[in-house]
């Protein structure tokens, strides 16, 4: 993969084609939405949204194993971020590994602690459980 230095990545065009690849994204167009945030991280590497946005993608497309490779790797670079720990928790909740999901959902209200969407997926996920 070869790819600009940071110092020399368009922020404005890497921004319109987030724009785009979001738009496609929200439309339920998946293959599109990866292709796309995969040609920004091309470009620009280390865009943290492109990088969370794809693992949604890779989520919803039934691959929670390689989501959780990808929002792995942003949370090195933002360890803090509630909304990646929210992915990840539903990345590993849709692996089967129910532990490390309710763990995830946790680590997003520690940084976040209204949360919505962390509180409602830790809520169904203790419900699933029993608890």
């Amino acid at each position: 993969m070869t790819s600009k230095p940071t110092a020399e990545v368009d922020k404005d065009a890497v921004k319109a084609r987030l724009v785009t690849a979001v738009s496609m994204h929200r439309a339920g167009r998946l293959v599109e939405a990866e292709a796309a945030y995969r040609a920004i991280l091309e470009q620009d590497p280390r865009n943290i949204d492109a990088q969370h946005l794809l693992g949604v993608t890779l989520y919803q497309s039934g691959r929670p194993a390689e989501a959780i490779d990808v929002v792995r790797r942003v949370l090195a670079l933002k360890p803090k971020a509630a909304p990646l720990h929210n992915t990840m928790g539903l990345a590993y909740q849709a692996t089967g590994d129910v532990a490390t999901a309710e763990w995830s959902f946790r680590q997003a209200l520690v940084f976040s602690p209204d949360y919505a969407e962390a509180l409602v997926n830790l809520g169904n996920l203790l419900r699933e459980k029993g608890d």
